[in-house]
């Protein structure tokens, strides 16, 4: 059963890797598997909860913090984090995985309050097949 759900997932060209779940926000991480010497996207997608809502005013930012490029290399210059929308674009090397971390910086709103997240990391998944 797990193989079978493995297969459909992979059939739709993207992996579900896990989603973090807060009162204020949800972040959803995917992978679209890359071949050796082709191109794959990993994504990290932040969903405001009920009530919130992305704060266009705060300046998103990233950075790499860690990452082995044995498996894959990310192509930095093409990587975007724009209102929830984290894609980093990797070119596969050996059919494998490695994590890689991402320190993400951005804010959220309610009718309250705005919170600001500053340099949380989140580890998305290189997946070369």
């Amino acid at each position: 059963m797990i193989k079978l759900i493995l297969i459909a997932l992979l059939a739709l060209n993207s992996v579900s890797i896990g989603t973090t779940i807060t009162a204020s926000h949800n972040i959803s991480i995917t992978t679209t598997p890359a071949s050796v010497k082709k191109t794959g996207m990993a994504r990290a997608i932040i969903t405001p909860a009920e009530g919130y809502k992305w704060n266009k005013d705060f300046p998103t930012s990233f950075e790499f913090m860690h990452y082995e490029s044995t498996v894959a290399d990310p192509l930095k210059k093409k990587a975007s984090f724009k209102e929830g929308k984290l894609c980093v674009p990797y070119v596969g090397k050996l059919k494998s995985r490695t994590p890689i971390v991402v320190a993400i910086s951005y804010s959220i709103c309610n009718k309250k309050e705005c919170l600001t997240f500053r340099k949380q990391k989140v580890v998305l998944s290189l997946i070369v097949n």
